[in-house]
């Protein structure tokens, strides 16, 4: 075999190399962040939804620090109860199932509704009952006293102008609606790129290794390859999972998270554990077709 030979080898098997990266890269992110699946598991395996309660309950105290502490306490327990952490995990999954139909192609908008009517029956209940424990006392310290005030736990969800639901649409206005716009543009342009530019690209590098090294040489050249792409980003995962993302991009991560730190760790320990599989997959299916050229090399020989 010639020097350029051996050099165009090398090229192709450079180039199979960062095609299998790329392709494995993207089909974790169709079997991840575009799978409705990994979002059930990850709320599953992680404290989320509890997590996004404490978050939701602290910023409404934070709304409430003027307020009487007798009657921000009576309102933040009465809320904590009526938007427990399984509604919050349930209307996020509502929400992505939402957002996975328009990048699929399915509806043009987000078409979603978070219902909010038993909510505010649930808080309605809680608060008057909570009240109706309190002192005659208290009540009066709160403007409680008379029937039918604001106060009144009576007209409580009326005074807080509640909707009855909550179009997730409405959620979304002027530049964050452009912005889901773009995003799901581009992930639908990728997919359809996606589709079937890899696989071409795979087919022509096959060719390419076998017109070089002939079939049994080419398939090892080629399983070498895809074999050690798979290799690497295994590699690089485990290095982000670590190293880096506790040393290095950890921090920053947490720093100003809304949410309690080890949520965030466990769900970014959750997702990067997700993208182990395919790469694995990947491998073997690689170290068979290197296998496969030394079978076709033994049968050329036994010929």
């Amino acid at each position: 075999m010639t020097g350029a030979k051996k050099l165009l080898l090398v090229s192709v098997a450079l180039v199979t190399f960062l095609t299998g990266c790329i392709y494995i890269a993207g089909m974790q992110v169709e079997r991840s962040v575009l799978n409705t699946d990994f979002y059930d598991g990850l709320l599953k395996h992680t404290a989320l939804g509890s997590a996004l309660q404490t978050a939701f309950t602290s910023q409404m105290q934070q709304q409430m620090e003027d307020a009487p502490p007798v009657a921000a306490d009576l309102m933040v327990e009465s809320m904590s109860k009526a938007v427990t952490a399984e509604w919050i995990e349930k209307q996020l999954l509502i929400v992505v199932d939402d957002a996975l139909a328009m990048v699929d192609g399915q509806q043009e908008t987000l078409m979603a509704t978070i219902e909010l009517e038993n909510r505010k029956q649930i808080f309605k209940r809680e608060f008057e009952e909570a009240v109706e424990a309190l002192s005659e006392r208290e009540k009066e310290q709160l403007g409680l006293e008379e029937k039918g005030s604001q106060g009144d736990p009576v007209d409580i969800t009326e005074a807080m102008d509640l909707p009855d639901d909550l179009p997730v649409a409405e959620l979304l206005e002027g530049e964050a609606a452009a912005e889901l716009e773009t995003v799901v543009s581009g992930i639908q342009k990728f997919r359809s790129y996606f589709a079937f530019i890899p696989y071409a690209a795979f087919l022509l590098l096959m060719g390419l290794f076998y017109l070089l090294a002939g079939a049994s040489d080419g398939l090892k050249w080629f399983g070498a390859s895809a074999t050690i792409a798979a290799v690497i980003f295994i590699l690089g995962l485990l290095v982000t999972n670590s190293v880096l993302l506790p040393n290095t991009l950890g921090p920053h991560l947490v720093e100003d998270a809304p949410i309690d730190v080890t949520v965030v760790e466990s769900t970014v320990d959750y997702t990067v554990g997700q993208m182990y599989t395919f790469p694995i997959y990947f491998a073997i299916f690689g170290l068979l077709l290197f296998a496969a050229g030394f079978a076709v090399s033994a049968a050329a020989g036994r010929g």
